[in-house]
């Protein structure tokens, strides 16, 4: 991942843990990763097994802390 990414991601990773418990921030979060951001969109990669999960539960939460950061 590029520096830039990498560092973006980290902030929001930091955004994420500060809005869910430990356990849900290492369940279904922990995994994620931020592949690419093209203008204001960040695309964000998720294991097949969580993604439906993610989606549902945790989109806006995402959105929300890549807005912030």
């Amino acid at each position: 991942m590029p520096a830039d990414l990498d560092t973006t991601w980290e902030r929001i990773r930091a955004e994420l843990r500060s809005e869910v418990t430990d356990f849900a921030f290492h369940i279904w979060l922990d995994p994620l990763a931020l592949a690419a951001i093209d203008r204001d969109t960040a695309y964000v990669r998720a294991p097949d097994h969580i993604r439906t999960w993610v989606q549902g539960r945790y989109l806006q939460l995402l959105t929300t802390a890549a807005r912030r950061v």
